[in-house]
């Protein structure tokens, strides 16, 4: 008994290391999201920040767009990747799209942060969310350029941070850890 119960805790555990490790990206390139290009771009930068701190602290990295995933292998993989992302057709889906092809084609994955435009409604962001795989940390990134400081709120079970520059980033997602 003792044995299975080991081998039981072990399988557990290496469940628990692989979820933990794994960070989804789903960055929404339709140009209905976005208020304006520049919202779009810190929704870019924001992503790439964000990517970078997860492969810093050694996490597997994936980074969906509408149509495609990114290479995001290494640092200089996902900043490259990054900056070749172009807005889309309206045809390719939003946020709430995204999020569905992010759940189907995905593995498990312990967090997955969704970057979004200040245009997205609250219902379309709380349909995405709930799109997403049960037991996932999920954060949503709202960008707006005329926010003037980070602003938190709760949609369903995930946290939505609005930010307006990518200095605000931190603090936002500081707020959302503690």
């Amino acid at each position: 008994w003792k044995s299975t119960a080991r081998t039981g805790t072990m399988m557990v555990r290496q469940y628990e290391e692989t979820r933990r490790s794994h960070f989804v990206i789903g960055l929404s390139r339709s140009s209905g999201d976005y208020a304006s290009v520049d919202d779009f771009e810190l929704a870019i930068s924001a992503a790439g920040s964000i990517g970078l701190r997860a492969l810093r602290d050694s996490q597997r990295v994936d980074v969906r767009v509408q149509g495609r995933e990114l290479a995001s292998g290494t640092g200089k993989q996902l900043l490259d990747s990054l900056a070749a992302v172009e807005d889309s057709r309206p045809r390719d889906g939003g946020i709430a799209d995204l999020a569905g092809v992010v759940a189907r084609n995905m593995p498990p994955a312990s967090v997955v942060v969704l970057l979004c435009g200040g245009r997205v409604p609250a219902e379309e962001l709380r349909v995405a969310c709930s799109r997403l795989p049960y037991g996932a940390r999920v954060l949503a990134v709202v960008t707006d350029t005329s926010t003037p400081s980070p602003a938190l709120r709760r949609i369903g079970d995930a946290d939505v941070v609005t930010v307006g520059t990518l200095e605000q980033l931190p603090l936002a997602l500081q707020k959302v850890l503690a």
